[in-house]
């Protein structure tokens, strides 16, 4: 599983996420410089891509890591996203 998480690291454009946060200001209270450097968006997405192997989705600070039935390892950052969820529309789904 180390060579995927490694292949899912390698292949992400962190460099395109680092600047769509700059340009948002987008910060990390965990962020020494309040937007993140590349080496710690990489060590977040390690976390998560690990987390997701345990329990096959988890999130945060924009990434969503998932690994599904399929056994496909896959690592997201979106800065929007709504979902209308039948039954929950008084309720935002985070």
């Amino acid at each position: 599983m180390q060579k995927r998480v490694d292949e899912v690291l390698d292949h992400f454009d962190f460099e395109k996420v680092h600047k769509a946060m700059e340009a948002l200001d987008w910060h990390w209270l965990s962020s020494t410089n309040g937007v993140p450097t590349i080496p710690e968006l990489r060590q977040n997405a390690r976390e998560l891509l690990w987390d997701a192997v345990e329990n096959s989705c988890a999130g945060t600070g924009g990434f969503t890591a998932i690994y599904n039935e399929y056994g496909d390892l896959i690592l997201r950052f979106c800065i929007d996203e709504f979902e209308s969820v039948e039954g929950n529309e008084d309720e935002p789904v985070f």
